[in-house]
């Protein structure tokens, strides 16, 4: 009966949590329009950090599928650099989470 309550409280307590309780860090709190800007010299470290982040998402099993399985990691900062150029303004981490779970939706 313990073991029900505990794992029923902590269910409960996982599904309030809000969603800006979450901690990002980082190049991916900036704009896509920083990342992309070359006088900032941040291709490379923000190409690195969107596939931390993705690889991240895949690992928490967020989408139910292991997304961008069909592409390399060429493809997926192409896919998330398409999602810069129709938002620059986008944060990075909103980038890249809007393109796999576009890549999600297509099961890829």
């Amino acid at each position: 009966m313990r073991l029900v309550l505990a794992v029923f409280a902590g269910v409960l307590w996982h599904s309030r949590a809000p969603a800006a309780d979450i901690l990002i860090a980082g190049i991916g709190t900036r704009s896509c329009a920083t990342w992309k800007d070359p006088a900032n010299d941040l291709k490379e470290a923000g190409e690195q950090w969107a596939l931390g982040f993705w690889s991240a998402l895949n690992a928490a099993g967020s989408s139910g599928v292991n997304v961008g399985h069909t592409t390399d990691a060429q493809g997926i900062v192409g896919a998330v650099s398409k999602v810069c150029e129709h938002d620059p303004a986008l944060p990075l981490w909103s980038a890249t989470s809007r393109a796999f779970y576009a890549l999600a939706a297509q099961h890829r």
